[in-house]
């Protein structure tokens, strides 16, 4: 162990496991001498890759920017196909892509001894570093969109054999571009930090205005590359999660989920929409998100909807069952909601205890319900002919 852990010191303290800057204990190091006794402290030659982490929203790879890299390698093609094959869900999976990432936060390894180095570049030419300072479940207030695992899976399992500095003399401070005034008054300063490793590859760690660039490069310098299809093992786009790889459909709804990806965003239980006339396509919705087709589905039937079973609808009854949401979103108050509810359910009482226990969230919430069942039912267009079945299977 090194560094902190090794002297029995806890880690920095992020409120709400959320990283902070400011909460961040790594001092900002811009001069040569400063971050090489850093890294001689660190002592990473030696130290063997395990896994590594991005904090954050990595921007080489969000939606539009793989939209955008794609199109620039259609030129070939009309405008027409250039822009239908540049759409996220239409990419070709063997196009290659670079192993790169902007990020904005903290890039994170951690070693085969569980000793984790952390580093940034706040801005240009300016590092920050440090060692097992950073929980490694610590969440980022951004979107955390890829797995460094993934992007840098040639990086795994290897060991660092050499730690190297790039360096520019200056005249000038490169953060605030005044001259210095004291001695020496032409300074060493670090443009980028490279870890050379076992197979002859190497990270390479640079700041770009105020975002941290990390690339995986080959022995001459040379950014490698993944295929797409590789990539989007690792990649938590909306376009991953709410877009439908079967039949092409993105959701407008956070609470309307496709895909293997998807499942495993959810984490916990969730229902599965599945037409008989195309049983690939499968759209999910979480236990947290299932009041408003619980409700519908309940109102269909006359009785208490149960998660955990199985219903089965014909093309007709699945479209009554969609009908039921504009009832409910056609109530003007909370009031007209509850006593149409209320009058709905006869001489049962399942209404009664949904309104319980769900009314008022829904109430808050109607418009993020109404944007999922509109989600639902422009899907089930898609998926759902006539002679066919809507299925749904609970938890």
């Amino acid at each position: 162990m090194c560094d902190d852990k090794k002297n029995g010191n806890q880690y920095d303290v992020f409120k709400d496991d959320i990283f902070s800057w400011r909460e961040w204990s790594a001092p900002k190091l811009i001069f040569a001498e400063d971050i090489r006794t850093a890294l001689d402290r660190f002592a990473l030659v030696g130290r063997r890759i395990k896994e590594m982490q991005i904090l954050g929203t990595c921007y080489t790879y969000i939606g539009f920017a793989v939209e955008e890299r794609a199109y620039g390698k259609l030129e070939h093609l009309s405008e027409e196909e250039r822009e239908r094959k540049s759409q996220y869900l239409n990419i070709d999976p063997e196009m290659m892509c670079e192993r790169w990432a902007e990020i904005d936060e903290v890039f994170m390894i951690t070693f085969d001894d569980g000793d984790v180095f952390e580093i940034d570049t706040p801005w240009e030419m300016e590092f920050r570093m440090s060692m097992n300072r950073i929980p490694w479940y610590t969440e980022s207030s951004s979107w955390q969109n890829l797995d460094a695992d993934v992007l840098f899976s040639n990086c795994l399992g290897q060991e660092i054999t050499a730690v190297e500095i790039g360096t520019d003399m200056r005249e000038v401070h490169p953060i605030t571009g005044e001259s210095f005034t004291e001695p020496p008054l032409t300074r060493e300063c670090v443009e980028h930090i490279i870890l050379r490793l076992a197979n002859g590859l190497a990270l390479k760690i640079y700041g770009c205005d105020d975002f941290c660039e990390v690339e995986c490069i080959d022995a001459n310098g040379k950014t490698t590359e993944i295929s797409f299809g590789e990539l989007k093992k690792g990649l938590y786009n909306w376009e991953d999660l709410h877009g439908d790889e079967v039949t092409g459909f993105e959701a407008e709804s956070d609470a309307v989920f496709f895909n293997e990806k998807g499942v495993e965003y959810i984490g916990g239980g969730y229902l599965t929409f599945v037409s008989s006339g195309w049983k690939e396509a499968k759209l999910y919705i979480s236990e947290d998100d299932v009041v408003l087709i619980d409700w519908c589905v309940s109102l269909k039937i006359n009785e208490w909807f149960d998660e955990y079973s199985a219903y089965h609808f014909s093309y007709e009854e699945w479209d009554k069952v969609l009908a039921e949401a504009d009832e409910i979103f056609a109530a003007k108050s909370f009031d007209d909601l509850f006593d149409m509810l209320i009058a709905r359910q006869g001489g049962n009482e399942y209404m009664m205890k949904k309104l319980n226990f769900d009314g008022a969230d829904f109430w808050k919430n109607k418009e993020r319900y109404r944007r999922q069942i509109e989600d639902l039912r422009k899907w089930s267009k898609i998926v759902l002919k006539r002679g066919n079945t809507m299925n749904i299977y609970g938890y």
